[in-house]
């Protein structure tokens, strides 16, 4: 969880808007867990049948902003992608697996 931490942290101006606000993080009981804490935006993708078009846009918005500040989040799936229907927001959430500051090769592969 400390790398999730570390990409919220390189991320801090997306959050609210692409990803959740990261609010608290640390050590619990003796430094045997780490544990974090963020805001709770809405309901993962997995439960929804149908997205609305605005709501495919954001979430491509969204890993194009991620990207675009050097993270690969590697783990897009539906559990990872939540939307709120209140204002149609999308969030990625579950950075544990990103990577950070990727060289991309000349083929366009991550190396």
């Amino acid at each position: 969880m400390q790398n999730e931490v570390k990409i919220y942290q390189q991320l801090s101006d997306l959050q609210g808007i692409y990803i959740p606000n990261l609010e608290c993080y640390g050590y619990f009981e003796n430094g045997m867990c780490y544990v974090i804490g963020t805001t709770l935006v809405g309901k993962p993708l997995s439960f929804y049948k149908y997205i609305t078009k605005g709501q495919k846009v954001k979430g491509m918005l969204a890993l194009n902003a991620i990207h675009d500040r050097g993270v690969l989040h590697n783990d897009i799936r539906a559990d990872n992608i939540l939307l709120d229907n209140r204002n149609n927001d999308v969030y990625l959430i579950d950075f544990g697996m990103s990577n950070t500051d990727y060289d991309i090769m000349e083929d366009g592969d991550p190396k």
